[in-house]
């Protein structure tokens, strides 16, 4: 194939503004909020919806002692963001535990033989980060198991979104984020601020926007 190479016009000298320019980011405001972002500056962004619903979900597994699973993606952004989950649900006294795909065997997504293996652990919720929202027909499975499945998720939605109990989906951030979003009220302020670090991570190597 060939490589386009898009070359923007150069409208400064200095290098730092010339990439700023390149960004988009032109006011004293933007400029100061791209080099020092505060979570208070984004709260439109991170209510997401379906987040209570599930948050209560969590609560009543952690206070009955259910198996919760982690159903993440072999890639950087769902590694980091099964990291996120697991952290801050063991943190709050959580049964969990994380489930990463075989990329070979199973390919993206959920499969019958991931929701297969929470069944048989004796799971009764899974969450799934950075993958579920096109997973039609996994949904069903799962709800034909007995489980109560969260969508947790930023990649483009079908038309008919998953019969599944909670969807949390944003497409304004990496799936970790949206985990983060989750899960961010639920623990401490501290841990919060530590789990930020995977976010970084995830939002870089999934070639998010800053």
């Amino acid at each position: 194939c060939t490589m386009i190479w898009k070359i923007l016009p150069k409208k400064s000298e200095d290098l730092a503004e010339q990439l700023l320019k390149n960004r988009g980011v032109k006011t004293d405001q933007e400029k100061e909020q791209f080099f020092n972002p505060k979570i208070a500056d984004f709260t439109k962004e991170l209510n997401i919806s379906g987040i209570e619903k599930t948050s209560k979900r969590i609560q009543a597994a952690i206070e009955k002692n259910e198996q919760i699973i982690i159903y993440g993606d072999f890639d950087v952004d769902g590694i980091c963001a099964s990291a996120i989950l697991y952290k801050a649900l063991t943190s709050l006294g959580a049964k969990v535990l994380p489930y990463i795909p075989h990329r070979e065997k199973e390919g993206y997504g959920l499969s019958k033989l991931g929701l297969n293996f929470a069944r048989d652990s004796g799971a009764t919720v899974v969450i799934t980060v950075d993958n579920g929202i096109v997973a039609i027909e996994q949904a069903k499975f799962a709800k034909d198991l007995g489980l109560d499945l969260i969508i947790t998720d930023h990649h483009l939605p079908l038309k008919q979104k998953p019969d599944a109990f909670a969807i949390v989906h944003s497409i304004k951030m990496c799936g970790a984020a949206v985990a983060w979003c989750l899960i961010k009220n639920m623990i401490s302020k501290n841990l919060a601020e530590e789990l930020l670090q995977f976010v970084a991570i995830a939002t870089v190597c999934d070639l998010l926007p800053l």
